[in-house]
């Protein structure tokens, strides 16, 4: 991939990979906010996150990632393990190369690193918390 050329991706049935976390943007990042709200102390013990006014994304157990329509799941890729893309879309360029691109055009990234397409962003879940049921409290006090 050459300097400075903006990556591709087809939109394909979801791959064979196990989901690894979850991001959520606008409406669906509400939804999900009020789906965890509704978790039991257990099942937040179980997922990490980030989280921020635009967004939240999620790393955890397939089982243990709440669903809410509209969000977005994230599989690790087997040559690029640090990097997670959305199950529907698959890169044009090997995954590794997407990464080292990835990693050269944003250096203060750390893996994993999400690259969600369809909102043409890039960002990193190594700062991923356990979840807090205080901070969904008050973010959800602050949204109202």
């Amino acid at each position: 991939m050459a300097t400075g050329q903006k990556p591709r991706f087809r939109r394909e049935p979801p791959a064979k990979l196990e989901i690894d976390g979850v991001v959520a943007a606008e409406r669906a990042r509400e939804d999900m906010l009020a789906r965890l709200l509704q978790a039991s102390d257990a099942e937040l013990r179980r997922v990490s996150g980030v989280f921020n006014e635009e967004l939240i994304g999620l790393i955890g157990g397939p089982d243990d990632l709440p669903w809410v329509e509209g969000a977005v799941y994230v599989a690790r890729q087997p040559n690029a393990a640090g990097l997670l893309l959305p199950t529907l879309f698959v890169p044009e360029v090997p995954a590794a190369v997407l990464m080292a691109a990835l990693l050269r055009a944003h250096p203060d990234l750390q893996s994993p690193i999400v690259a969600w397409p369809e909102r043409r962003c890039v960002f990193s879940l190594a700062h991923a918390r356990p979840v807090d049921r205080a901070l969904l409290e008050r973010m959800g006090r602050t949204r109202s």
